[in-house]
């Protein structure tokens, strides 16, 4: 994905199906060594937008959406990698079914295991 495609918010730029994106992410993190799943996404997760877009949302019938764009751009906070690093003032993820995501291709060749406890 290129700063054009996340600094417009819009997916399929420049065809017949131009349409805002959706920001959210599926995950299943394994240990390679066990192939034992070590965790997934859940509630108790938390997250901060860095990137919201698009500002205008006429942006979405625009013919060249890159130059018609508006959106918010912030630095990622330092260390956020670090173990120690407090997200506690994050947002608290929402969680989404299969169902209600609408699963779009690619979700449903992963063999997805249960949540870790």
């Amino acid at each position: 994905m290129n700063i054009r495609t996340i600094s417009s918010g819009l997916e399929y730029i420049r065809t017949d199906n131009q349409q805002m994106g959706d920001g959210g992410f599926i995950a299943q993190i394994t240990d390679t060594s066990t192939g034992k799943v070590v965790a997934k996404p859940g509630s108790d997760w938390r997250g901060l937008v860095i990137n919201r877009a698009p500002l205008n949302l006429d942006c979405e019938k625009s013919a060249d959406p890159a130059t018609a764009r508006q959106f918010e751009l912030a630095d990622e906070p330092a260390n956020w990698t670090s173990a120690t690093f407090d997200g506690s003032a994050w947002v608290t993820a929402t969680v989404y079914t299969e169902a209600e995501v609408g699963a779009k291709v690619g979700y449903t060749t992963i063999t997805w295991n249960q949540r870790p406890r």
